[in-house]
Formats: structure tokens, C-alpha cells, sequence
């Protein structure tokens, strides 16, 4: 497991695990397009959070403010961002905390809707598997390695929603 091949092993039996849960007498089971789209969002924004809070954090701020004195524009917001780290930290906790309540509750209510309440413990399980890996392990990794691209990337959404936040951070 600690080689980048069994991780790689690891995820693909995860995948197929997914896939064999969605098999089902026979067929696969149809979800909602809408559903499934939603699904997505919701994972993506709260690896965005993730992501954000790992690349504030491990970034160096002598590099960014070396950019913005030489006027990088995305480099002076992502320098804000990081001089205001409480502000992010709660803006990032509260933007984790929707997205994984709104995956875990769409989860269970297509589970339900498609197999019964019995088998709601399994989609928990499998979301739990899921929001951990594609919307917490991965996007950390990354952004621990390409902390300063993913710093000034997000840099103006980031210091939006830092701002829209502030009166309850």
C-alpha cells in the first residue's frame, strides 16, 4: 500500500467496488442525470475547500509577496488570503461542512429511494469512501505539491468568499 502502484491497486478495487454496488439484477440502476450532476458539484466544491485550505496553508508567503511587489494581481489576493487565514480557515470549514452534509444527505436520498432504508448504511459507507478520496485525500495531496499554483488560482474566488463570510467568521 505504501508504493504508488498499490494506490493506485487500492483505488481501482474501490471503482469496481462502486460500479458493483450500482449493478443490480441484472442492470444498472438509472439515476437522476440531475442527481448524479448535483452529486458532482457538491464534490467538487468541497474539494475546492480542501484544496484551498492545504495550499493557504503549505504556500510560501516570501514567494507570493515577492510576486505581488512585482505586481502579480493574483498574487497580492492569495497574499490577502493568507494574512487573513482565521477569516479563510472558518470560511473553508463552513464551505467543507455544507458540501459533505449535502453529499451525504443526496446520497441518501437516491440509496433510499432506489434500494430502501436497509440499505442506506451501505451508501453511507460508500459516500464516506468517496467524499474522503475525491473530495479530501486527493485534492490535499495535490495542493500540498502545487501549493503555489493552487494558491493563485483560487486566489480571487477565495478572498470573494472570505469576504462574504466575514460577518459570521
Amino acid at each position: 500500500v505504501g508504493s504508488k502502484g498499490g494506490h493506485i491497486d487500492i483505488l481501482a478495487l474501490l471503482l469496481y467496488d462502486i460500479l458493483s454496488l450500482l449493478y443490480f439484477k441484472g442492470g444498472f440502476i438509472l439515476v437522476e442525470s440531475d442527481s448524479f450532476i448535483l452529486y458532482i458539484f457538491f464534490l467538487l466544491c468541497s474539494a475546492y475547500f480542501a484544496a484551498s485550505e492545504t495550499a493557504y496553508t503549505a504556500v510560501s508567503k516570501v514567494r507570493l509577496r515577492t510576486m505581488a511587489d512585482k505586481g502579480n494581481k493574483r498574487a497580492k489576493k492569495a497574499l490577502w488570503v493568507c494574512e487573513h487565514f482565521d477569516k479563510t480557515l472558518t470560511t473553508v470549514l463552513i464551505g467543507n461542512n455544507i458540501f459533505h452534509a449535502s453529499c451525504a444527505s443526496l446520497s441518501a436520498l437516491l440509496v433510499l429511494r432506489q434500494f430502501g432504508p436497509e440499505a442506506v448504511v451501505y451508501g453511507t459507507v460508500v459516500t464516506t469512501v468517496i467524499v474522503y478520496l475525491f473530495a479530501e485525500m486527493i485534492p490535499k495531496s495535490l495542493a500540498k505539491a502545487r501549493s503555489e499554483e493552487i494558491a493563485l488560482l483560487f486566489a480571487s474566488s477565495m478572498t470573494v468568499l472570505v469576504q462574504i463570510c466575514t460577518p459570521i467568521s
